[in-house]
């Protein structure tokens, strides 16, 4: 009998005594209940694991005889020399490996079985190989001679952290969204527990958790505090009166007033929309007001700080489809980034008067009546 035949005889007959490679090296692999195909999933990691970095070719015809044997697989030939060098071959023993394929494999043979990729053997030895159905006997000579001295197995995992799923019935899925999941590596997305689910009164306020707790954003919030934000006013004032031609002041007033939560206001923003029958007079306005959309006046500024104030400019010119005793009303509004709904000024009234230049009457009989047609 050939040497490396009786040598292979041997391992596995040691193998079978002492179950080394089944309880050792793999037994963090348990064998499936089924062999799934490997199929696409969100925040799917892979793992790969190589058999055996030996090189030579008991070592994985041992474990791949253990391994057929656990899953039920008969017709395994125990004359088989070594597991034959092929992609189907290669891939039923990852599958066996509890691995969906077999990402790389390695034929080169070391260690007293020759320095090629090969080995040579007399007409009579076999390798073993998977035909799809069951492992079979194949002769050496035919089969080129090449047996596997590794392989690479890779498979797909997944965790509670990235399949898709909401396993703790949350509202929220896998990493980030799922205050639990530390990464999408994370296998379980129930704990820890964030302050507003926890059940825990956290700030002592006698409120606990979403949705009771009213600084609790939503489920998923670490923070029962109540969020700081900026509290806001504003005020109008206007020029009481005027006539045709003239130019007004409106002054618009917003105070950040702060308090306990208080915060800076973040992208402040005024509104004032004007009275068709006046015109905003830019030249003379704050230079952070300007108008937009038709007769709006958008007066903008980054920030507000807490316990902070401004006041926006706004002077407007009273057009000539104004008329003696017409009572024009205007308000404005503030909101903020960190502010809404925006809030409201009280209206402000402006009455337009006339003098001579506004009554309708052609006082110095010139042919010329009123503003602007009377130089």
């Amino acid at each position: 009998m050939p040497r490396h035949r009786v040598l292979a005889r041997l391992l596995l007959g040691l193998l079978t005594t002492t179950q080394i490679l089944a309880s050792g090296i793999l037994s963090a692999f348990p064998m499936p209940e089924t062999l799934r195909a490997e199929v696409p999933v969100a925040h799917a990691t892979t793992e790969t694991e190589t058999f055996f970095s030996s090189n030579d070719p008991f070592s994985l015809l041992g474990f791949t005889h253990t391994k057929a044997l656990e899953a039920g697989l008969s017709g395994f030939d125990l004359n088989g020399s070594a597991m034959n060098y092929d992609s189907v071959t290669a891939n039923k023993i990852c599958q066996l490996a509890e691995y969906q394929s077999a990402k790389s494999i390695n034929d080169f043979a070391c260690c007293g079985y020759g320095d090629n990729t090969g080995f040579t053997s007399p007409g009579d030895n076999t390798l073993v190989r998977w035909n799809g159905n069951q492992f079979v006997n194949v002769n050496a000579s035919t089969a080129g001679n090449r047996w596997i001295a590794s392989v690479t197995c890779e498979r797909t995992v997944t965790t509670q952290c990235s399949d898709g799923v909401d396993n703790d019935n949350d509202g929220a899925t896998d990493y980030p969204n799922d205050f639990s999941c530390s990464s999408a590596t994370d296998n379980d997305e129930t704990n820890p527990k964030p302050a507003c689910k926890d059940g825990i009164d956290n700030d002592n306020d006698g409120d606990t958790d979403y949705l009771d707790d009213a600084g609790c954003q939503n489920n998923q919030d670490n923070d029962e505090l109540p969020v700081a934000k900026p509290i806001l006013s504003i005020t109008k004032f206007g020029t009481p009166n005027a006539q045709i031609g003239d130019t007004p002041l409106f002054s618009v007033l917003v105070s950040n007033e702060g308090g306990t939560n208080g915060a800076d206001a973040g992208n402040v923003v005024v509104k004032d929309v004007l009275d068709s029958r006046l015109t905003f007079a830019s030249q003379q306005s704050s230079n952070w007001c300007q108008l937009q959309g038709g007769n709006t006046v958008v007066c903008t500024i980054p920030s507000l700080p807490t316990h902070d104030e401004l006041t926006a400019s706004i002077y407007v010119t009273v057009n000539s489809s104004a008329h003696c005793g017409d009572v024009i009303t205007n308000k404005a509004s503030v909101e903020a980034a960190n502010y809404s709904p925006a809030l409201q000024s009280l209206p402000v009234s402006l009455m337009i008067v006339c003098g001579q230049c506004g009554d309708g009457v052609d006082n110095d009989n010139d042919g010329a009546t009123d503003y602007p047609n009377d130089f």
